[in-house]
C-alpha cells in the first residue's frame, strides 16, 4: 500500500476514535489481546482487528494472492455483518459513526479526499444528532 492523503483520511478517523473514547485508547492497539510488539502475530492481529471494526474486505483485494491469503484466513470466521457493527450510539453517537464510516474504507480509493472532508457536515455547529456540550 502506498502512503498517501487516503492513509491521512484513516489516520484521522483512527484519531477521532481514540479522542471519543478517551484515554490511550487505541481500537487496533494488539495489546488489547495480550501481544507485544515482539510477537510473531503483533501485526496480523492489527489487521484483524480492522476487519472485525470496519470488514468486509474489498472485492480489489483478491488481486493480490498474499492478500487473499489474509482475507481468507479472516473469512474463516466469517465477515462482519456491517462496518462497526459492534458500536452503539451509546459510545459514539450516530451523527459521528457515520462520519468515521466515510473516512475508515478499507480500499483507500473508496475514501473521501480532504476537500469533500471539509465541507461534510460532520464540521458544522449542528447535525442530525448534535449533543448538548459537558
Amino acid at each position: 500500500m502506498q502512503w498517501g492523503t487516503p492513509t491521512d483520511v484513516w489516520s484521522f478517523g483512527n484519531a477521532i476514535l481514540s479522542l471519543l473514547y478517551g484515554g490511550d485508547y487505541h481500537l487496533f492497539n494488539p495489546a488489547i489481546e495480550g501481544l507485544t510488539p515482539d510477537h510473531d502475530e503483533y501485526f496480523l492481529t492489527v489487521l484483524k482487528r480492522m476487519y472485525k471494526f470496519f470488514g468486509p474486505f474489498p472485492a480489489n483485494y483478491s488481486e493480490n494472492p498474499d492478500t487473499m491469503t489474509i482475507v481468507n484466513y479472516f473469512n474463516g470466521s466469517g465477515p462482519p455483518e456491517k462496518p462497526f457493527h459492534l458500536v452503539t450510539t451509546k459510545e459514539i453517537p450516530a451523527a459521528d459513526k457515520k462520519f468515521l464510516l466515510k473516512l475508515m474504507k478499507f480500499d483507500p480509493k473508496e475514501r473521501p479526499t480532504v476537500a469533500e472532508l471539509l465541507v461534510d457536515e460532520w464540521f458544522t455547529e449542528e447535525s442530525e444528532d448534535t449533543r448538548t456540550p459537558l
